[in-house]
């Protein structure tokens, strides 16, 4: 299983069941606390998305 997800629930959630994660650092995550962040197997920046999302989860599944 892998959780994506921009908000540090998401990443939390993902801890919480042994899954994998990937953080999308967008503009909306700004609003949501990241100290969870740093947990998350990748973090990928919004203007990367296209790209390394696609790599992302090909690399986890």
């Amino acid at each position: 299983m892998v959780v994506i997800g921009d908000n540090s629930h998401d990443i939390e959630s993902a801890l919480n069941v042994s899954a994998k994660s990937i953080a999308i650092n967008s503009e909306k995550s700004d609003f949501f606390k990241k100290d969870k962040f740093q947990y998350a197997d990748l973090i990928i920046e919004q203007n990367n998305i296209p790209n390394d999302l696609i790599k992302a989860i090909k690399t986890f599944l």
